[in-house]
C-alpha cells in the first residue's frame, strides 16, 4: 500500500524577515551546502 504524503502549508514571510533569515542560514551553515559542502549557487530554502 502506497502512502500519500500530503504537502504542509508553506510560511511567507515578508521580503525584509525573509532576507534576514537568508543570512542568518547561511552564516548558520558556513556558507556552504549542507549536503555536498559546496558554495556556489546555494539555495536555503530547500529541504534537501
Amino acid at each position: 500500500m502506497n502512502a500519500i504524503r500530503l504537502k504542509s502549508a508553506r510560511i511567507r514571510l515578508e521580503a525584509a524577515s525573509y532576507r534576514k533569515l537568508h543570512r542568518q542560514v547561511l552564516e548558520r551553515d558556513g556558507w556552504r551546502c549542507q549536503f555536498c559542502g559546496s558554495m556556489q549557487h546555494l539555495q536555503v530554502h530547500h529541504l534537501k
